[in-house]
């Protein structure tokens, strides 16, 4: 139990490393012409969400903060990077719309039950992440100078965002399932 309860991780760190670099991600997507050097910042931001998991695991390193932050850090960053994108031209404003429209339902209908830890990821969930990091890192390499890369990173982050809906109307439906039952006072 006391590793649960853990806070000074090597995940956690990784983690809080992946919300930093959105700052010079969003910048560098945002630029009227992004260095390859953004293609390389958003590559490394997209590949902490799997490092963090695997070191967690590999080295026992996993911890109930962690369970709760690294989701957060994931929606952050995609919301972040997709609106970037957005702004940028590079991915359909109704795409962002639906990330940020999902995220809020999920919030509201799930988030309780996540932070009671009565739902967890799915792996329909870290596959949907996996999707997304790929597509929108393959769309900043095309406004990186690798415009072949353009219509593989919207194809890839459409199929996440349908895969997003799905994960958030299923976490959603996953905390109802588990809400607690109210207990009934016993009248003599």
């Amino acid at each position: 139990m006391a590793r649960k309860l853990r806070v000074l991780t090597v995940p956690n760190l990784i983690t809080v490393s992946r919300m930093a670099l959105l700052v010079p991600v969003v910048k560098g997507i945002l630029a009227p012409e992004p260095k390859h050097s953004t293609f390389t910042l958003t590559a490394l931001w997209a590949s902490t969400d799997w490092v963090d998991g695997w070191f967690a695991r590999r080295f026992d390193q996993q911890s109930r903060l962690g369970e709760i932050i690294d989701p957060i850090a994931d929606r952050t960053g995609i919301a972040a990077v997709a609106t970037a994108l957005t702004a940028s031209g590079s991915l359909p404003a109704v795409a962002t719309a639906t990330i940020a429209g999902t995220d809020v339902v999920a919030a509201l209908g799930a988030g309780k039950a996540a932070l009671e830890g009565r739902i967890h990821v799915s792996k329909v969930g870290k596959l949907r992440s996996l999707v997304m990091f790929v597509g929108m890192t393959a769309l900043v390499a095309e406004r990186s100078g690798y415009p072949e890369l353009g219509k593989f990173g919207r194809a890839t982050t459409l199929v996440g965002v349908v895969l997003h809906v799905y994960c958030g109307a299923k976490y959603v439906v996953d905390a109802f399932r588990t809400r607690p039952r109210r207990q009934r006072a016993v009248r003599g």
